[in-house]
């Protein structure tokens, strides 16, 4: 398990943590991606996107019929 450090008190006259702790780092509940990854959904939404507006120019193109 990871732990992370966590500043518990901050001394603003210092600006430094007077005090702090360390805890479980939790996750959330996505998985960690990779940069490999996380390109890959971006290209996917991307993609989508350019798709809906070829199909919405081509709707307008072809009511104007």
């Amino acid at each position: 398990m990871a732990f992370v450090y966590v500043c518990t008190a901050f001394d603003t006259a210092l600006q430094q943590c007077s005090e702090g702790r360390w805890i479980p780092y939790s996750q959330g509940p996505l998985p960690p991606l990779s940069v490999e990854e996380a390109q890959i959904i971006g290209a996917a939404v991307v993609g989508f996107w350019v798709i809906c507006a070829i199909l919405r120019i081509l709707r307008q193109e072809l009511a104007k019929l």
